[in-house]
């Protein structure tokens, strides 16, 4: 079965050391059984033919196969903590090894707590979007019970693929050879043209992989600011603006001066028949791109104005699945190349141009979240978070959810970009900043 254009792209951009995640966190106001939790998730899994198909090969080249008996249970991991002290654990979730070559690649989390327990679900971006994994843990939770118990495995599942230890040694050292030459060459280039004012400035450890998330909870303002037309910005629009200025604060912090800058806004492409409501799990998100240049943040009302204009002009067009011009091209690449060069292009083609067209972060807001329970009569949900990866030099997307007049973000950065110091001021700034936006600079946090 061959990739979709959408899938194809995201292997492309997938690394390593840099996998592309999607999650959902979902707090409870009660415990959860834990063989419960894992007897629904093998449940679900093996009804859902996304989730029991594999990548034939690292690249994608020769699309999926369907395996009819996936390669081993979802991996649930048990934690004991108490209030926000589980994040921690949904970092280690990010930071592990999820291989598109075996199924279901996701994984689990349940958290124990002192005042009602907590459950993350992770998935390779290239099974589910956004609005699938928060709908994926929805149904899995819908079918705690109904599936019985199920036992700890007794051991982790296999890789995928192993190679004997001589092919991996010369392997590894001829990747990092090549990586570190092509990284060196590229870096000089980049450092002259200055692309470096286009990303958050980095305070991570260089080569430091894996992820780590800070979370945030915002009061949907009651009034929003009018624009200079008289229109009124939605609240997708006022957290779009508010991370151009953060991220440009954030950088001047640390001694660097931000050009022109760009945010990602994912945008579904197809509507609720099209499995745009993430009833039918996949990719159904596109991407558009918002800027801003230094005189528009000078001020938070004209940029609110240039992000409201932006957006209200992409939500009256087509949705491409690709941003931008390069994103034009590797359409066209798509459509005319099929297997290994396909494949070998658009990773060559990803890998060139990352440093130069990656945004300065994203902000993938899924929207409304609808209450859920573990069960027929089980633990309800008081809070429930969206999170997703990005590598550098982008290395930041900010996940947001709303339950009722709640907002509630996560800010998930690679470890190379920033720590959890640096992760946790980071929101603080967009807090900040959020509340200027909507012209309340009294309000942070709720």
């Amino acid at each position: 079965m061959e990739l979709t254009f959408a899938e194809q792209m995201i292997i492309a951009s997938d690394r390593r050391r840099a996998r592309l995640l999607v999650a959902a966190v979902a707090e409870f106001d009660g415990r959860l059984d834990a063989g419960a939790l894992r007897a629904a998730a093998d449940a679900v899994c093996q009804r859902r033919p996304a989730l029991t198909r594999a990548l034939a090969d690292r690249f994608g080249a020769a699309g999926w196969r369907l395996e009819a008996d996936p390669a081993g249970p979802v991996e649930l991991i048990e934690v004991t903590a108490s209030g926000d002290g589980y994040w921690p654990a949904v970092d280690e979730l990010l930071s592990g090894e999820f291989d598109p070559r075996r199924a279901p690649a996701i994984r689990m989390l349940l958290a124990h707590r002192p005042d009602g327990d907590a459950v993350a679900l992770a998935a390779h971006h290239v099974i589910v979007d956004g609005r699938s994994v928060v709908a994926l843990l929805a149904e899995i939770l819908e079918a705690v019970g109904a599936a019985g118990t199920a036992d700890a495995p007794a051991a982790a599942r296999p890789p995928a693929a192993a190679r004997s230890p001589l092919g991996q040694v010369v392997g590894a050292a001829a990747r990092r050879a090549v990586g570190g030459a092509w990284r060196g060459a590229r870096g000089a280039l980049l450092a002259r043209a200055r692309v470096g004012a286009r990303h958050v400035a980095p305070t991570g450890r260089p080569g430091t992989t894996g992820y780590l998330v800070a979370p945030l909870v915002l009061s949907v303002p009651a009034t929003r600011p009018a624009c200079a037309d008289g229109g009124r910005p939605t609240v997708n629009d006022m957290l779009l603006a508010a991370a151009h200025l953060a991220v440009e604060r954030w950088s001047a912090g640390r001694g660097r001066a931000c050009g022109v800058l760009r945010v990602r806004m994912p945008a579904v492409t197809g509507g609720a028949d099209q499995g745009g409501d993430g009833s039918e799990l996949g990719n159904n998100t596109g991407q558009s791109l918002i800027f801003s240049r230094p005189a528009d943040r000078a001020d938070p009302a004209t940029l609110l104005d240039r992000v409201r204009e932006q957006s209200a002009r992409i939500k009256a067009a087509d949705v491409r699945t690709a941003a931008g011009a390069s994103g034009a091209v590797a359409a066209v690449a798509a459509a005319v190349l099929r297997g290994w060069p396909r494949a070998l292009l658009l990773r060559a083609a990803v890998e060139a141009a990352r440093p130069a067209l990656a945004p300065a972060a994203a902000v993938s807001n899924v929207g409304r979240v609808a209450p859920m329970a573990a069960g027929a009569a089980g633990p309800a949900t008081r809070a429930v978070y969206f999170a997703a990866t990005a590598g550098p030099p982008q290395g930041l997307m900010i996940g947001v959810t709303r339950t009722g007049e709640r907002l509630h973000l996560t800010f998930c950065f690679h470890r190379a970009v920033a720590d959890r110091v640096g992760a946790a001021a980071f929101a603080e700034l967009f807090a900040a900043a959020f509340a200027e936006v909507a012209g309340r600079p009294e309000a942070l946090a709720a």
